[in-house]
Order: C-alpha cells, then sequence, then structure tokens
C-alpha cells in the first residue's frame, strides 16, 4: 500500500493511498470553518455514531447531552479524576441547568463512565479513531472534524482518554488522527485552571504503537500542536 506525506505549518499526514486526497480536502474544510460558524452549528451536530447513554442520561435533550459530554470531555483530556471533574464543573456552573434531570454529579459520574471505556469500533469502514482534547480549544474542536470525515464517508470515533490508546485500539482502525496537545494538567488550583502540575502524556509503548500502525499501512493525521 503506498502512503503520501504532507507536512504543512499546522498538520502533518501519513495515510493509505485510497484516502489520501479525500482527508487531504477534510483538513482544508477543517481549516476553513471558523470558531463563530462552529459555535452557531454546535447544538445541530449530528453524531455519526450514536453513543449509548445510560438510562440516567437518556432523558437528556441532544443539546444536553452534547454539553454534558464536552464538558466531562474537556476534564478527562487534561488527565483529571473524576472527583477533581466534579469539583471543576460544579464550580464553573456550566451544567447547573441539567439539575432538573438529575443530580450534576451523577450525569458527570455517568458520562465519565462511558468516555473512559474502550470503546467499540463501527462497523463501517473505513474507520478513523480521534484523539482530541487541547486545553486552549476544548469545545469546538469536534464538530468540525465530525463533519469533514463525514463528507469523506470515514466512520469516526473520538476518545479523549489519552490511555485508551494502544496497539489493540488502532490494530481495529485504519486511520489515527490526533488533534491535542502533548501534555495533561491534571490538578487545577483555585486561583490557576491548569495549575503546576504538567505531565507528558505520551508513553514509549503508544509511540511505538503508533510507528508500527503505520509501517502496517495505517493512516496517521496530525493537527495544530499534535505535529511537534
Amino acid at each position: 500500500m503506498s502512503r503520501f506525506a504532507l507536512i504543512g505549518g499546522t498538520f502533518r499526514v501519513t495515510l493509505p493511498s485510497n484516502i489520501t486526497l479525500g482527508l487531504f480536502a477534510g483538513v482544508l474544510i477543517y481549516d476553513l470553518i471558523t470558531v463563530q460558524s462552529v459555535s452557531s452549528e454546535e447544538s445541530q451536530t449530528t453524531l455519526l455514531r450514536p453513543p449509548r447513554p445510560s438510562e440516567l442520561i437518556a432523558s437528556l435533550t441532544p443539546e444536553e447531552f452534547v454539553s454534558l459530554r464536552d464538558s466531562v470531555a474537556y476534564q478527562i483530556s487534561m488527565g483529571r479524576s473524576l472527583e477533581i471533574s466534579c469539583q471543576q464543573i460544579a464550580q464553573s456552573q456550566a451544567l447547573d441547568s441539567l439539575a432538573a434531570k438529575a443530580a450534576v454529579e451523577d450525569l458527570v459520574a455517568a458520562m465519565y463512565d462511558a468516555l473512559t471505556a474502550v470503546p467499540e469500533a463501527p462497523p463501517q469502514r473505513p474507520r478513523a479513531i480521534a484523539l482530541i482534547g487541547d486545553h486552549h480549544h476544548p469545545g469546538y474542536i469536534r464538530p468540525p472534524l465530525e463533519r469533514a470525515c463525514q463528507k469523506l464517508g470515514l466512520s469516526v470515533t473520538f476518545i479523549y482518554d489519552v490511555r485508551l490508546l494502544n496497539a489493540q485500539l488502532l490494530e481495529q482502525y485504519d486511520l489515527l488522527i490526533v488533534l491535542r496537545d502533548g501534555m495533561l494538567w491534571p490538578s487545577p488550583q483555585p486561583n490557576d485552571p491548569f495549575g503546576k502540575e504538567r505531565v507528558f502524556w505520551l508513553t514509549q509503548k503508544q509511540e511505538e504503537a503508533i510507528a508500527s500502525f503505520v509501517r502496517n499501512g495505517g493512516g496517521y493525521l496530525a493537527l495544530h500542536n499534535a505535529t511537534a
């Protein structure tokens, strides 16, 4: 299988030949989408693979579900425990409107469990696995990537927990997309939303798994900070 490599100011990509042109177009689509358009359309986002929420969160509207998912996903992407995630979300009051449906802590815990579980690969191919969650760009990373992949006929699964990235997960997919920075910020402080503790998350095993995945024909699309 031939590969195509492109290195630019904002992305690096190594792709199987059958999806090279399509994903290049997808990157262009992503770069052309502004924050304003994403914000206005975010509530209309259609999930490519419907989630399987617990009964606790099944009563949420699509907009409420996305709000809960994105709030919890951001905390997970920073490497934070459930306890710290609950504290941060409570302090932000971002999900207070959901209190009429269920206790916010219970909703957060249910979503936290769902987003830290090993995902099930979709049946359709080609499949992409996207690791996202940059601390500078919390809420608007996913929608444009969803739209780009949907236009290209890619079944995409999003993960936020860096611990899920391993060889066993990658072997189920055709393309790895990474749009996140290289550090975790697990210990926020009252006057510092990130805290002083910084953890470089990529392990040697994960690095070897990605290299092996690409050597065996898998695609790798690194966006923004992931190109460093």
